[in-house]
């Protein structure tokens, strides 16, 4: 199987570069998205990042949010 049908989302990659790209990390970014009022741990952040996890229509509003970004931004292949 080829590694996109291995993935669980196409975001984690884009959270994960615009996140070092920030100088963020993860623990950062927990911390960023439980100001905006979104609790997420940094295993979830984690799995997100690795593809592992599905993201849902609220994170990706957050992750937006957070890195002040489009959802083309998150969603670009």
């Amino acid at each position: 199987m080829t590694e996109s049908k291995l993935r669980k989302n196409i975001v984690g990659k884009n959270i994960r570069k615009l996140r070092i790209e920030r100088g963020y990390s993860q623990r950062d970014l927990v911390r960023e998205c439980e100001l905006l009022g979104y609790p997420i741990s940094q295993n979830m952040i984690s799995r997100i990042e690795n593809g592992k996890r599905r993201v849902t229509d609220m994170e990706l509003l957050v992750f937006m949010d957070v890195f002040r970004v489009s959802s083309a931004c998150l969603l670009e292949m």
